[in-house]
């Protein structure tokens, strides 16, 4: 912003009538013009350092002009109609995207869009200062050079849409001063929309409330991009689930198999699992009888495919306490996993018996039943999940009970 803010104040110059041959007018600049270069060149090593800015990121010009062009139509979208919102926008070969049309297509349909508004409205300074305004705080970031491995960012509209919102307010006030009668329709109007807003607003922050719910938004609107992947792993893993974390980063390394960091990722948590699995051996040394290290250990043993071993560790942990459901749920998680699944049933019902609000003992006993043809047993499960506010089951009534 810093950058591109010379521009702002050339376009505000424009608007308001200087005389840009004006030494006043050109001189005053000077200092942020300089400043200006100054940040650019400092943002521009801070990406290098980062290696967000590589010779591996460099795409042909003309996949750069389409990719920066659709995030320029988006911002202008998405800032009236925010539906769809990401806090990660992967470019659309990152993603998975085959068909790339609407990418290659947007450059024509935005400069004869452009032309069009130009020449209509070119001789109202306020109209072409709204869309210039905009356009000199977005042109710097919408990514001809790319940067990182995203091509749009909500938040690069922040300063750029005052521009905008100047035009509405100065078109509303028009409208209400000038054609009165339909005063009551022009105010109901924007009254349902500042409501629809109000809901878009408060639905991300749902999304919003912690990083965990990022990446999983991220990865219902991106699910074929590894990076999402990789950073909803690792934020399973810093919640303690283990082996949700271990499925997303090999997903993870699945989609994207010669990322070093996914690779790196892996590595490290299992890594990690085994230094667990270490200190539970060092603990049950000294008390072998301990349900909850066994249940633990059981768990860790499971996620690194040790299914026998930890069958071992479960029953006994069930033997010294029969009413253990977290015993009794990951020894039918290891159940499901050899495919035995009468066995994983009976051992996630007994979960549901002990604590019947169990919404992961439901999802895990629907799943066997997906896994058994039974479909109808499979959807009263998910939906009794789904009803405990467990968004995997809700997925599941979407793809397997519509």
């Amino acid at each position: 912003m810093a950058v591109s803010f010379p521009l702002s104040i050339i376009a505000i110059d424009y608007v308001l009538k200087r005389e840009w041959r004006s030494k006043r007018v050109i001189f005053e600049k000077i200092p942020f013009i300089v400043l200006a270069f100054i940040f650019g060149v400092l943002a521009l090593k801070a990406q290098k350092s980062m290696g967000a800015v590589t010779s591996d990121s460099v795409l042909p010009l003309f996949d750069r002009i389409s990719y920066a062009c659709y995030a320029f139509f988006q911002y202008l979208y998405k800032l009236f109609i925010p539906v769809d919102l990401s806090h990660y926008y992967p470019y659309p070969f990152k993603s998975g995207e085959v068909n790339l049309t609407k990418y290659y297509m947007t450059p024509i349909f935005l400069t004869i869009g452009m032309a069009l508004y130009v020449y209509i409205f070119r001789k109202q300074k306020v109209m072409l200062f709204s869309l210039l305004f905009f356009i000199v705080n977005i042109i710097l970031v919408i990514k001809i050079i790319p940067v990182g491995d995203t091509y749009m960012a909500d938040r690069y509209t922040y300063i750029s849409s005052i521009g905008i919102f100047i035009l509405i307010a100065i078109l509303f006030k028009y409208v209400l001063l000038n054609h009165w009668k339909m005063k009551v329709a022009i105010v109901s109007v924007f009254i349902g929309y500042s409501i629809f807003l109000g809901y878009q607003t408060y639905a991300r922050t749902i999304v919003w409330n912690n990083t965990l719910n990022l990446w999983e938004d991220a990865a219902k609107k991106y699910p074929k991009n590894g990076v999402v992947y990789l950073w909803r792993g690792v934020e399973y893993e810093n919640s303690g689930n283990l082996d949700a974390a271990i499925t997303d980063l090999e997903y993870s390394l699945k989609l994207d198999p010669y990322n070093p960091i996914v690779i790196s990722e892996v590595e490290r948590l299992k890594v990690n699992i085994n230094n667990k699995i270490e200190y539970y051996n060092q603990t049950l040394a000294s008390n072998p009888n301990d349900a909850t290290i066994l249940c633990h250990r059981g768990r860790l043993l499971c996620i690194v495919g040790k299914y026998n071993e930890a069958l071992n560790d479960l029953n006994r942990a069930v033997a010294i306490d029969q009413n253990f459901a977290e015993a009794y749920q990951n020894r039918g998680t290891v159940y499901y996993f050899i495919k035995d699944y009468q066995n994983a049933i009976i051992d996630f019902s007994a979960v549901i018996k002990i604590h019947p609000s169990h919404a992961m003992a439901y999802f895990s006993r629907g799943s066997c039943y997906t896994s058994m043809n039974n479909g109808m047993q499979a959807c009263s499960d998910f939906q009794a999940a789904a009803n405990l506010n467990y968004q995997p089951a809700k997925d599941a009534l979407l793809e397997f009970c519509k």
